[in-house]
């Protein structure tokens, strides 16, 4: 009987002990995710022409008026640059200036608008954009968009895959944003 209540105790034990390392773990799925992805070691740099991340500023400007100077994208407002796209259901125009962190991009947000919008275009709304997008963007990339809610209270679709999310937001009636993030880089746990 002894031994019986010994066994107990101490299966008692491990199960209280293992539910303490399990309920220590503050990590939230997002931070899991990532932190899964990134331990595969896969990396990809690719972005859109042939812009990448860890690319300095200095190749990114001279890289930009390359393609300026072939005519696929033009100055926009600041330093943006814009792009008309003919790839989606209807034209848009994308605009895009990437994130710097020590001289390299580390992030690099696109925003999209169909050139046709108006209030009364119900069929040009952001909306109709944001799933336009990602259906180009799951091809593209080959990323499974999920959903997830971020501090704002707002319900973003985003992709991980090794080092890279794609986060696709509506901004207002007539913009999203798409961004890709180096995980390598930016993986702090917030967002």
């Amino acid at each position: 009987m002894i031994n019986q209540s010994k066994n107990l105790s101490f299966i008692f034990l491990f199960i209280a002990i293992s539910t303490m390392f399990i309920g220590c773990d503050q990590r939230s799925e997002y931070q899991k995710e990532i932190d899964l992805a990134l331990e595969t070691g896969q990396t990809y740099d690719s972005l859109i022409f042939d812009y990448k991340f860890g690319m300095s500023q200095e190749d990114f400007f001279e890289y930009s008026w390359e393609i300026n100077k072939q005519g696929l994208v033009v100055n926009g407002a600041g330093a943006e640059i814009v792009e008309d796209v003919d790839w989606l259901s209807f034209p848009a125009r994308r605009s895009f200036y990437p994130n710097f962190v020590d001289d390299k991009i580390a992030q690099f947000p696109l925003i999209y608008s169909y050139n046709g919008w108006a209030p009364w275009n119900n069929h040009l709304v952001a909306d109709s954009l944001l799933i336009d997008v990602k259906n180009y963007l799951s091809n593209q990339y080959d990323a499974t968009f999920e959903p997830r809610v971020v501090e704002s209270g707002d319900t973003v679709l985003y992709d991980v895959s090794g080092n890279r999310e794609i986060r696709i937001e509506t901004i207002d009636e007539q913009k999203i944003r798409v961004t890709f993030s180096d995980l390598r880089i930016l993986s702090t746990g917030t967002n």
